[in-house]
């Protein structure tokens, strides 16, 4: 997982896959990270270490978005398939490279979606798939509209390239 500030610190546990490595520039998100990973999870601060590696066969990229196009094009050029947090890109032109880098190095580029691979729908007892089974039924008739609202307590109200709310600290000791 590149990037364990926000997003990624949830995904460290994903049931079904192995985690190998983690990254960010920030020390304290990187200790957390490390922690809750557990043992045999090697922690990096620059990703192109983490794109070196020739056992990694997916990263995820958790990063702020100005990130994503750039980490996206060296992660395929690297060889290595994608899960990217929204959005993938800040522009059309970025995505348009991302695509295009993953086409030339055969990946596979996939933003992260996850809702529809829950094994419970929000508060039901249920799964994503059933739900879906009886809309597809026509038992119900013809949905006129659905709306879900899946309070997951995140603020999403940020600007796409980050915050712009925040007053101006020094730089950070940790920034190379």
């Amino acid at each position: 997982i590149i990037g364990v500030g926000g997003m990624g610190q949830g995904h460290i546990r994903y049931e079904g896959s192995r985690l190998l490595a983690v990254c960010d520039v920030d020390e304290n998100h990187l200790a957390q990270a490390v922690e809750r990973a557990g043992p045999g999870v090697d922690a990096y601060r620059d990703f192109r270490e983490v794109l070196d590696r020739p056992d990694i066969d997916i990263v995820h990229i958790a990063t702020p978005p100005h990130w994503h196009g750039l980490m996206a094009i060296a992660a395929a050029d690297a060889g290595k398939d994608i899960w990217c947090e929204k959005p993938m890109t800040r522009t059309v032109g970025e995505g348009i490279k991302v695509v295009e880098a993953v086409q030339r190095n055969d990946r596979i580029f996939r933003i992260n979606t996850w809702f529809r691979f829950r094994s419970r729908f929000y508060g039901m007892d249920t799964t994503v798939a059933e739900i879906k089974k009886v809309v597809d039924s026509g038992m119900l008739g013809w949905p006129l509209k659905v709306t879900i609202n899946a309070s997951t307590g995140f603020n999403w109200k940020f600007e796409w390239s980050g915050r712009t709310d925040l007053i101006p600290e020094p730089v950070p000791r940790q920034l190379d």
